[in-house]
C-alpha cells in the first residue's frame, strides 16, 4: 500500500508524482515508499525511509523518463540502504543508485536520454562535492540500461 504523506503541492502534480512512484516500485519489485512535496529542497531526495519531492522542480520537468529515472535513483538509496552506510563512499552509493535508474528504464522501455539530460542540468548548475562526476554518473545510467535490455528478462521485478 502507498503511503502518501500530505502534500502542499497541487494535487493533479501530486497525483502524478504518487502514479510514477508506483510503476517505479513495481518494476523494483518493492513496495513504494511514503512521498511528500517539499518545497525546501532541491530536488528529490530520499531520507528516513521515504522520499520527498520540491514540487516546483518536479512540475519543471516534461515526461515520464525524468520523473521515473529521479524515482528510481532515490528508491536505490532506500533499497540498498545507504544512509545505513556510512563507511561506503558516498560516490558509489551514487553510481549504483544511477545505475538502477538506468535499469528501471529500459525495464519501462523508456529512452534515458531525458534522465540524462537532468544529471547533465544538475552538473551544471551545482553539482555536490560527494557526487562522480557527470561521465562516471551517464556511463553508470547507460550500462543499467544495457545490462537490463541485453542480460535480464523482464518484466520479472529486479528485487522481491
Amino acid at each position: 500500500m502507498l503511503s502518501v504523506a500530505p502534500s502542499n503541492a497541487d494535487p493533479l502534480l501530486h497525483g502524478r508524482v504518487v502514479s510514477h512512484l508506483a510503476l517505479v516500485a513495481r518494476l523494483l519489485g518493492v513496495s513504494p515508499p511514503r512521498i511528500t512535496g517539499d518545497p525546501t529542497i532541491r530536488n528529490v531526495r530520499a531520507e528516513a525511509g521515504s522520499i520527498a519531492y520540491n514540487p516546483k522542480w518536479i512540475a519543471g520537468r516534461s515526461g515520464s523518463a525524468e520523473l521515473m529515472g529521479a524515482l528510481a535513483h532515490e528508491i536505490a538509496h532506500l533499497i540498498f540502504r545507504d544512509a545505513d552506510r556510512p563507511d561506503e563512499p558516498a560516490r558509489a552509493k551514487e553510481l549504483r543508485a544511477d545505475q538502477m535508474a538506468g535499469r528501471v528504464l529500459a525495464a519501462a522501455q523508456i529512452d534515458p536520454t531525458a534522465f540524462r539530460n537532468i544529471l547533465r542540468d544538475l552538473d551544471r548548475t551545482r553539482r555536490p562535492a560527494f557526487h562522480p562526476r557527470l561521465s562516471e554518473r551517464l556511463a553508470a545510467v547507460d550500462a543499467g540500461y544495457t545490462i537490463t535490455t541485453y542480460g535480464a528478462r523482464w518484466p520479472q521485478p529486479l528485487f522481491g
